[in-house]
């Protein structure tokens, strides 16, 4: 009898997709996606109690170096997302996965050292139940957004120029109120993007997520909610 399951260090095949296979995938992708962001935020609480009770300094003091491991971990997201043979390959797909999230956690932490327990918890809550409710949207989407990835692509830069501006505004003028309308032009920019990546890994328009790339969208994910969740540490600042 032939064993189809993948060995350790194969590369997994492409079979034939059938509903029950995708089901499956979903599955897959949003569990991952939860256990990162949970074990995330538990990072954080935990690098801020020790650092409330000992000494934030050892964090801050390392600023450049959380700066570069978080640029870091982009380029291995970057290698990830283009090598196909490396997503598909048992056992080296999670140790990457790993080395990317734990990068991004510790590089966020440099700000989750200057928040509170509050304020972060009502971050993580607001974010996640806006990325359900996006989740919820798409399900009942009545069009295809895979198909006007051009349009998005289009408007996704535009908002990003917006987004720049707002910036600006914010350190030059040195005003608050720019930075409510960044706030709002990221929320536009991440949300349909958030969108697109749901209904390419639910699998209902004519983009698909390949059924072997659980990991790389649920690191999608994961990166469309951090995108969503850093701004939220400006609340300590208010």
């Amino acid at each position: 009898m032939t064993d189809f399951r993948p060995k350790f260090g194969s590369i997994r095949k492409d079979r034939i997709e059938d509903p029950e296979d995708r089901r499956y995938f979903v599955y897959q992708v949003f569990i991952q996606f939860i256990v990162y962001t949970v074990l995330a935020f538990l990072q954080w609480l935990c690098i801020l109690a020790i650092t409330r009770h000992l000494n934030d300094e050892v964090i801050l003091s390392n600023e450049s170096a959380m700066i570069v491991l978080f640029f870091m971990g982009l380029l291995f997201f970057l290698v990830f997302a283009v090598s196909p043979q490396l997503r598909h390959r048992v056992f080296a797909n999670w140790l990457v996965t790993f080395v990317i999230v734990e990068a991004q956690v510790l590089a966020v932490s440099l700000l989750a050292v200057r928040s509170e327990y509050l304020l972060m918890l009502i971050g993580f809550v607001v974010v996640l139940v806006v990325m359900a409710v996006v989740f919820i949207v798409v399900i009942f989407l009545p069009f295809d957004l895979t198909n006007y990835g051009t349009l998005l692509f289009l408007y996704s830069l535009c908002v990003f120029v917006f987004c720049v501006y707002c910036i600006m505004f914010t350190v030059v003028l040195v005003v608050r109120w720019p930075f409510y309308l960044f706030i709002l032009g990221q929320l536009c920019l991440v949300i349909p993007i958030i969108a697109y990546h749901e209904q390419a890994i639910l699998g209902k328009g004519e983009v698909r997520s390949s059924l072997h790339d659980d990991k790389f969208c649920a690191l999608l994910l994961f990166h469309d909610f951090l995108a969503l969740f850093l701004p939220t540490f400006y609340w300590y600042y208010w």
